[in-house]
């Protein structure tokens, strides 16, 4: 640029004069005296002369570009298939249906009728072998489908060998009502539990004659 503008005390000076100063400064004095505000055209390197120095203004940025919005997803309602079935589908349906229950109903029927009558039989027949005497319909609870498990209740307490007697009664009329063998497996699936005052013991599926006889099936119970 021809001439330079100090951005500091608002001097303006000739560029070829400034040089020569600066390469030697020797005998040149600076008054450092005020100087006007400078109001002419900017005289930075690179500025250009058509906008002012003191009038330019800071242009503010161009404004973003708003991102369209994608369009929300709608979803299309499920259309559930339109099952239609002709009135003799519909009667088979319901003929399969009536045999299925017809089906389970045979099967059930005869094993619920034979669990009741066989534990009608073991409840008649628990007063002839319980240790003390009791009141069945109070003090007596036989469960489970195969009537393997039952739970007593006595009004005195009673020894680890009368326990055993009794779980082994139990375990023989069972057998007996429901045809079993004698001599087979008769005590593995039954589970006797005697409630006393003191405390009680529980028998619960001895493996065999021997857990009976050595006492390792016989748990006592606490008061």
């Amino acid at each position: 640029m021809e001439k330079g503008h100090c951005l500091f005390c608002d001097a303006v000076f000739d560029s070829a004069q400034a040089i020569e100063i600066a390469s030697d400064p020797t005998g040149v004095e600076f008054p450092n005296l005020p100087q006007p505000k400078y109001e002419g055209p900017d005289l930075r390197p690179g500025a250009g002369a058509a906008i002012p120095a003191a009038k330019a203004k800071r242009q503010p940025p161009a404004p973003k570009k708003a991102v369209p919005k994608a369009p929300p997803i709608v979803k299309e309602p499920v259309q559930m298939p339109d099952f239609k079935l002709d009135g003799k589908t519909r009667i088979r349906i319901i003929l399969v249906i009536l045999l299925i229950v017809v089906i389970v109903a045979a099967i059930a029927v005869p094993l619920i009728m034979r669990r009741e009558d066989a534990r009608g039989k073991l409840l008649a027949a628990l007063p002839e072998f319980t240790p003390s005497p009791i009141e069945v319909e109070n003090n007596v609870d036989i469960g489970r489908t195969d009537n393997s498990y039952l739970r007593i209740v006595l009004g005195q307490d009673i020894t680890k060998d009368d326990a055993v007697d009794f779980f082994q009664a139990y375990a023989q009329k069972r057998a007996e009502i429901y045809g079993l063998d004698l001599t087979g497996e008769i005590y593995e699936p039954v589970t006797v539990k005697i409630i006393t005052p003191e405390g009680g013991w529980k028998i619960d599926r001895p493996a065999g004659r021997a857990s009976l006889e050595d006492g390792s099936a016989i748990v006592p119970l606490n008061p």
